[in-house]
């Protein structure tokens, strides 16, 4: 069966360390250096450069598991304490990967993918996936959401929020002022769920953010 290949972002903490509600979150996946002088407790970046993502055919599962094994692998041999793996919903209307496979192998995918990580005292975070929030917040440390505010989402990542876990929101500027548009700035002042924090970032995914 087809799967995506996802790229790995990983974090600076501790051993056994897990994301707490709360944390300063910053998410970096562009620039020549990480800017650590960001005032934040952990730091999401790319373990891959960007022409090594995407979706890719390969000719069975157990090709794409064992590709995926030696980047959970490597992520440790690097001194990372968690992964976030991407492009894990790839069953989804509108994501356009050219092959074919379902919302149940999406699941058994993530499922698996979440055990071995944590195999590797890996804490993994869920990436977006709102859908199948409800199946897999139990086999996930942390969440990563993109625009939940902006397409009325977020109430999709309670499970984890009451579960006491973090749940990291991140919207993006659609201008080139660094500045946040009045529709923008409201998602700061709507209801967010407790333990849920929110950050803007360009699109580009630079150092710079605004926080709520």
């Amino acid at each position: 069966m087809p799967m995506p290949l996802v790229f790995l972002t990983f974090f600076g903490a501790s051993l056994a360390w897990r994301p707490q509600q709360g944390d300063r979150f910053q998410l970096q996946l562009s620039g020549e250096h990480i800017d650590t002088s960001v005032d934040a407790d952990i730091y999401d970046i790319d373990l891959w450069t960007k022409d090594q993502t995407g979706w890719n055919y390969l000719k069975s599962s157990a090709n794409v598991r064992k590709i995926m094994l030696s980047r959970l692998d490597m992520a440790k041999s690097k001194g990372c304490d968690g992964v976030d793996p991407d492009n894990v919903d790839g069953y989804a209307d509108g994501q356009n990967t050219g092959f074919h496979f379902t919302a149940h192998d999406q699941i058994e995918y993530n499922r698996w993918l979440a055990t071995e990580a944590r195999a590797r005292h890996l804490a993994v975070g869920l990436k977006n996936d709102v859908e199948q929030v409800a199946q897999l917040h139990s086999s996930f440390d942390w969440a990563l959401n993109e625009e939940c505010h902006k397409y009325h989402e977020c109430e999709g990542y309670r499970p984890f929020t009451e579960e006491g876990k973090a749940v990291f929101n991140v919207e993006y500027i659609h201008s080139t002022s660094h500045q946040l548009t009045s529709s923008e700035r409201a998602f700061c002042t709507h209801p967010h769920l407790p333990g849920m924090t929110t950050q803007f970032k360009l699109e580009s995914v630079t150092s710079f953010r605004i926080l709520c």
